[in-house]
């Protein structure tokens, strides 16, 4: 119990959080250039990372990667053109709701904003994925 303790202290203290939301910060600013996706920006990003602890270090590069796909939506929306390989049908979608009537609204931006945050959520924690990765491992069995 201790050690658990130990370790939602060390996940949770304020400078982990800041680095993880520069991370996310980082990753939306290059998925929104065309061409640049999650693997350039953690690439590109991961210099940055040598002077950090190792789990800050990979939180960061983890925050850059789904931050990049999030940000990969914005110039699929705003020029046709998507960021990354997964806004392609946000741009099919997105690109022609901003010729409509309908202007875009602050509740639209926090729509957003809290869906990348569930996303990022159901990613990054293994206990939102345990039981579907649990059922997978049981399914396959030895060619005997």
């Amino acid at each position: 119990m201790e050690l658990i303790m130990q370790v939602l202290n060390n996940l949770f203290s304020i400078h982990t959080l800041v680095i993880c939301t520069l991370g996310t910060v980082a990753g939306v600013v290059l998925g929104a250039i065309p061409g640049m996706n999650g693997g350039i920006g953690i690439a590109v990003m991961l210099p940055f990372t040598y002077s950090m602890r190792p789990e800050q270090g990979l939180l960061f590069l983890g925050g850059i990667y789904l931050g990049s796909s999030y940000g990969g939506s914005i110039s699929g929306i705003l020029i046709n053109c998507p960021g990354t390989a997964e806004a392609s049908c946000t741009a099919l979608e997105g690109y022609p709701m901003t010729h409509s009537i309908i202007p875009s609204s602050p509740a639209a931006w926090g729509a957003s904003s809290v869906s990348l945050y569930c996303f990022s959520l159901r990613r990054c924690c293994p206990a939102y994925r345990s039981n579907s990765v649990l059922r997978r491992c049981f399914c396959y069995q030895s060619a005997d």
